[in-house]
């Protein structure tokens, strides 16, 4: 009998198709994990994918770009049914640099990101790590870093990211950094600079 089971998709993200992302399954319930996926697939220049693997359990379609950055969908296909997903939305990437990822920091840091191409606008988002409020969403314009007029509480977790747009679209995101503010003000015997 058919037992093995085809789903085919589109790899999009504003209507642009994305053929640098790639394309796994893995069985619901293993963990979230590329290490070991129960198939790959890849993705043609018009952001087309055909992904099979055998057997009917439900699996996770998770389409990543290279940067790892992805969307997970679940599909429950019938052994030998083939399934198209549609268009699976994996946004762009929009680079951070500063502070890394982890770091640890003084009560105002500079946040700084790579300018992407067709912004207009960045948001830049910080929330409490241990309350997941938002403390800041700020509007900066067309500028690529941020400091925060207000200090950041010292021994806090807190993670950010930056959000780019046009003058009404979204076009990118950055991964979720975090940070630890370890100190209320910047070290009396900075390096001269």
């Amino acid at each position: 009998g058919a037992t093995g089971t085809t789903v085919t998709g589109r790899a999009m993200w504003n209507d642009q198709a994305l053929p640098s992302a790639s394309v796994i399954a893995v069985p619901e319930g293993s963990s979230h994990t590329t290490s070991n996926p129960a198939a790959t697939g890849s993705i043609d220049a018009d952001g087309y994918f055909t992904i099979a693997f055998s057997g009917s359990v439900t699996h996770m379609m998770e389409v990543s770009r290279i940067d790892g950055m992805g969307v997970g969908i679940f599909v429950e296909p019938n052994p030998g049914e083939m399934v198209d997903i549609g268009n699976v939305n994996v946004p762009k990437q929009l680079t951070v640099l500063t502070p890394e990822n982890n770091a640890s920091t003084t009560s105002t840091p500079t946040f700084t990101w790579e300018a992407f191409p067709g912004a207009v606008k960045y948001v830049f988002t910080i929330v409490d790590n241990s309350t997941d409020k938002v403390v800041s969403s700020t509007d900066v314009g067309g500028a690529t870093e941020y400091v925060s007029e207000i200090p950041f509480t010292a021994n806090t977790h807190y993670r950010w990211k930056v959000h780019a747009w046009t003058e009404s679209t979204e076009i990118a995101f950055s991964d979720r950094y975090t940070f630890k503010v370890i100190s209320s003000a910047p070290e009396s015997t900075a390096a001269p600079g």
